[in-house]
């Protein structure tokens, strides 16, 4: 992982997950709103821009395992030197690789109700990803360079926010901000994956120059660079909520949510304080999720 594609590509899949995280759970929540139904997170969301029955598919869980197995691959053909293993960084790496397809393995498991698997499994293996990847990042910073030991910290700030953040959903799924918590750090840790790459791996000639490891100024600039990074995502998670309010009410045709929540009000089961609960199983398109009406 120490270059620029060892950087950028860990950091363009936790970009996609987020961009696509971010994007559906706004839409699922002005679609409640609209619907006048209990806003419920899960933890995987499916495309309703894919045609007929492929609206079921699980297209985050087969990203999952693909970016994955890129990564895997990678990392073991640039860690073999003359026939042999060398370098230990690979292994961890790969390390790293094979728990996030782990999770998605077990999120096309949930999905297609393969086998009965304990509830908010999915939470607890993707905290898990996270935490091996923070504890292989942890003894990056053994190293004698404290510029670059300053960078993978502040990655392990935002690593740590991605396993808090899978816990607090679990626990309160109807919430808007802590569902939105988990994209939040998961983009975080992308685009900061991509400022350590052009910080100390930088392609365009000239650039990595620009920075003095020895520099205590220039490490107190990294450090104001990650807050601002925090802080374009805020404003890039508001304005997203924005235009996604503005197409939903725009919008007049029938969604994937639409669709499983008109199906619902069919075979509704239950009451909670009154309220009608009306439970969505794997045959509604998406498995453990619940909306209260």
């Amino acid at each position: 992982m120490g270059t620029f594609m060892g950087h950028a590509l860990p950091g363009s899949f936790f970009i996609t997950f987020s961009f696509w995280w971010i994007i559906q759970i706004w839409c699922r929540y002005f679609r409640c709103r609209k619907a006048n139904v209990e806003f419920r997170s899960t933890f995987t969301y499916t495309s309703s821009c894919l045609p007929g029955r492929l609206k079921q598919f699980e297209i985050e869980g087969c990203l999952k395992i693909i970016f994955s197995g890129i990564g895997i691959s990678g990392e073991i053909i640039t860690g073999i030197s003359h026939g042999y293993f060398y370098h230990t960084g690979n292994i961890q790496h790969a390390t790293m690789f094979f728990f996030f397809g782990m999770s998605g393995v077990i999120d096309i498991l949930v999905h297609y109700n393969v086998t009965t698997l304990p509830k908010n499994t999915q939470y607890v293996i993707t905290a898990i990803s996270f935490s091996v990847e923070g504890l292989m990042f942890k003894f990056h910073l053994h190293i004698n360079d404290e510029f670059e030991a300053l960078l993978h910290t502040l990655l392990l700030y935002a690593i740590a926010g991605c396993v808090i953040s899978c816990f607090i959903e679990m626990y309160y799924r109807d919430s808007l901000l802590a569902t939105l918590a988990r994209p939040c750090f998961v983009l975080l840790q992308g685009t900061w994956f991509y400022q350590i790459a052009f910080v100390m791996y930088s392609p365009i000639p000239g650039v990595t120059s620009l920075w003095k490891h020895d520099s205590h100024n220039d490490m107190m600039l990294q450090t104001v660079f990650f807050t601002w990074h925090a802080g374009f995502i805020f404003i890039f998670m508001l304005l997203t909520g924005c235009f996604s309010k503005c197409c939903t009410k725009m919008t007049t045709c029938g969604s994937y949510d639409d669709l499983a929540m008109q199906s619902l009000l069919g075979h509704g089961h239950g009451s909670h304080n009154g309220h009608k609960i009306l439970r969505m199983d794997a045959s509604d398109f998406e498995s453990d999720t619940e909306i209260t009406k």
